[in-house]
C-alpha cells in the first residue's frame, strides 16, 4: 500500500500542470497593436516563440490586466516583461498572482506606419493546485506508511531472534 501512495502521489504531482499550446499568423496594422489573452493562475508559465516574417524588429510585451487597461485607455504604464526591437525570440514568463495577462505585439522603433507580419507559437503551462495537493498528500502518506512498516519490521526481526 505504501509503495501505491508513493508512486500515485508522485505521477500525480508530475501530472499536475497542464498545458495548452497554440499557433498564429498576426498581422499587425500601422499604428495598431495585437494582443492574446489568457486568464491564469499564480505560477503559470507563459512561454513565446516569435517571428517576424520579413526580418523587421517589434516589441513583444507580457502585461496584467491593469497594465492593458491602461493601454487601452491610452496610456502606457509599463509591462511586466518585455523584448523590444528584435525580429525573432524567444521567452518564458511566470506569473505572481492571478489575473489575465496579455501577450502584446508593437512595432518596432520607427515601424509605427508599417503593416508586420509575425508567426508567434505560444504555451501557457498552468499548475491544478489541487493535484499537486493530493500528490503532495499521497506521497507523504505513502513516505509515512513506509516508515510505519519498516519500524514495525526491525522491532518484530528484533524480537524474534
Amino acid at each position: 500500500m505504501a509503495i501505491t501512495l508513493l508512486v500515485f502521489g508522485g505521477s500525480y504531482f508530475y501530472a499536475s500542470t497542464s498545458h495548452e499550446s497554440f499557433q498564429s499568423t498576426l498581422s499587425i496594422e500601422p499604428g495598431l497593436l495585437h494582443s492574446l489573452s489568457k486568464t491564469l493562475l499564480a505560477g503559470s508559465t507563459i512561454t513565446v516563440n516569435f517571428q517576424e516574417e520579413s526580418g523587421n524588429p517589434l516589441w513583444v510585451l507580457i502585461m496584467n490586466s491593469a497594465q492593458w487597461a491602461s493601454v487601452e485607455n491610452g496610456r502606457y504604464v509599463g509591462s511586466l516583461y518585455e523584448v523590444r526591437d528584435v525580429a525573432a525570440g524567444t521567452f518564458a514568463y511566470t506569473t505572481q498572482t492571478g489575473d489575465t495577462y496579455y501577450i502584446v505585439f508593437d512595432h518596432g522603433s520607427g515601424l509605427q506606419n508599417t503593416n508586420e507580419t509575425v508567426t508567434v507559437a505560444y504555451d501557457y503551462a498552468i499548475p491544478n493546485p489541487t493535484r499537486q495537493g493530493l500528490g503532495i498528500l499521497s506521497a507523504a502518506l505513502g513516505g509515512l506508511m513506509a516508515l510505519i512498516a519498516l519500524r514495525t519490521w526491525r522491532k518484530t526481526r528484533g524480537q524474534s531472534v
